[in-house]
């Protein structure tokens, strides 16, 4: 089990050095993945270093809090199965089988359902997270990856690994699976009324999807290496590798702001703090991550850690 066999971190290691969080972050904990490693981080966000560790048997496909954060429905590589971890207990309180090795995960606004894309089934599995039960198993076109759920949890986008078209999965009774379009290199995707949005990495540009007509109605020009989105507000603020982040209206499809993240490195994530105008961006290659203020359009705060940061995902909560 993954949580029963903790392995604590020496402090000669990692000496934890203490700061003083932003308010949004009081509280809070970080789960810190890093490529290539069994290891997961528990960091917490009055820290630099983590507090415990656990390490999985194979390397994490995702780790995804839910349950008032509590518990964590945990994949690894090559099982084929999803875990669900018990924070507070520190035991696995339920072993989901899907007989396919999961590949990824998103969760629907309240958190009370999970839908795991499977490559190998050409799939979507529907876990119920309240009762920790799989409901049914959905067959899709196409080998689906970049799996993303709209604002009214009515419908999900994605693409298909092998061959770069989009489609949109309906999540009602009829299950209505549609083409949209053919794309090359995507590294994120968006779903609103009736556009999908595509961040392509090969043609650093936001790619706007009209899916009645299945066509590209807009083009907007990014930095280099488009990497991560989030919705919110009518705006799109996405992420690029080369350390900028900029911030498009939905509304009328214009570019409202462009902003230089400060430092070198590659950024690689953005992370919705609860409750409050910050964004977390994490930093790859340096090491840190920066607390981004949507009214100041300014970085508020930076914190260097001892690891790599792959994946991050925010707990709302202080783990004791």
């Amino acid at each position: 089990d993954i949580l029963k066999n903790n392995s604590r971190l020496n402090k000669n290691e990692n000496v934890a050095q203490n700061i003083k969080p932003v308010s949004s972050l009081i509280n809070k904990t970080l789960l810190v993945t890093v490529l290539d490693s069994k290891v997961v981080s528990v960091i917490p966000t009055d820290s630099t270093a983590p507090k415990y560790t656990f390490r999985m048997e194979n390397l994490p496909k995702f780790v995804q809090p839910f349950g008032n954060d509590r518990y964590l429905l945990v994949a690894a590589a090559g099982k084929t199965y999803v875990e669900v971890a018990d924070v507070e207990q520190e035991v696995i309180a339920k072993k989901i089988d899907l007989s396919y090795q999961p590949s990824e995960v998103v969760l629907n606004n309240d958190k009370s359902k999970a839908y795991v894309a499977v490559f190998d089934d050409q799939s979507i599995f529907v876990i119920d997270l309240k009762n920790m039960t799989l409901l049914e198993k959905i067959k899709v076109k196409g080998y689906p990856k970049n799996i993303s759920i709209n604002e009214e949890n009515s419908a999900i986008v994605y693409s298909d690994r092998n061959t770069g078209d989009i489609y949109t999965l309906a999540l009602n009774e009829t299950y209505l699976n549609r083409y949209v379009y053919n794309a090359s290199n995507i590294s994120k995707l968006a779903l609103r009324g009736n556009n999908v949005y595509v961040l392509s990495r090969s043609e650093n540009e936001l790619q706007v999807i009209d899916c009645e007509l299945q066509d590209i109605i807009y083009n907007q020009p990014l930095a280099n290496k488009p990497v991560d989105m989030l919705l919110m507000n009518n705006k799109l603020y996405i992420l690029c590798a080369s350390n900028e982040l900029d911030i498009f209206n939905l509304e009328d499809f214009s570019l409202v702001n462009k902003y230089t993240i400060p430092g070198g490195g590659f950024s690689k994530k953005i992370v919705m703090i609860p409750n409050s105008n910050n964004l977390l961006i994490t930093n790859v290659s340096e090491r840190k991550y920066h607390v981004y203020d949507l009214a100041k359009n300014a970085v508020i705060q930076t914190v260097s850690l001892p690891i790599n940061i792959s994946d991050l995902q925010l707990l709302n909560r202080k783990i004791k």
